[in-house]
């Protein structure tokens, strides 16, 4: 069916049934493959379940060996249903980290047609900041580190604007 689904799509695509443990043989195809993404759904257990049965999902994320684009469910709301005119949402969690910006490089080669909005988020915690007191975090280091991060964040939405058929794009820094 997926594969069906991704051939009508325009895209190549080849079905595989891995036998073993799910975790262990997704990652160790994709390491073997030398993949750049896992693409995986969720199916929203809560957390007693989760505890029980264990989560595919969550032990992909934590061993994978390329980045983990993971989906889950939503109450009336799923990309798979939407309409053709329907467009995304998208936000972008930012640190100005090599594995940001990562992210923010693989959604500009997304199809922007498809794409509302963009929010690039940056959340620092100014009580604990990278193991800081509170004192010296909020008299030196505080002050430097959110403009810095507020600059980079300006950038990074200026080379989104400069791309073609770009969507709207919104960035902010919000601190405790």
């Amino acid at each position: 069916e997926a594969q069906s689904f991704l051939k009508k799509e325009g895209m190549s695509a080849e079905a595989k049934i891995l036998r073993g443990y799910p975790v262990r043989e997704l990652c160790k195809f994709a390491e073997t493959e030398k993949s750049d993404l896992i693409a995986i759904g969720s199916r929203g257990l809560n957390p007693i379940k989760r505890q029980f049965l264990g989560s595919v999902s969550d032990s992909v994320i934590r061993h994978a060996p390329c980045s983990v684009l993971l989906f889950r469910p939503y109450k009336n709301r799923s990309i798979y249903d939407r309409k053709a005119e329907q467009k995304l949402d998208i936000v972008i969690g930012y640190d100005d980290s090599l594995s940001a910006k990562e992210a923010c490089a693989f959604v500009k080669k997304l199809n922007f047609k498809a794409i509302q909005r963009i929010d690039l988020l940056a959340a620092l915690q100014l009580n604990f900041y990278y193991g800081m007191s509170y004192t010296l975090t909020a008299l030196e280091y505080w002050p430097k580190q959110k403009a810095s991060i507020e600059e980079s964040l300006l950038a990074m939405k200026q080379s989104f604007d400069k791309l073609e058929d770009a969507p709207e794009v919104n960035f902010e820094v919000i601190s405790e």
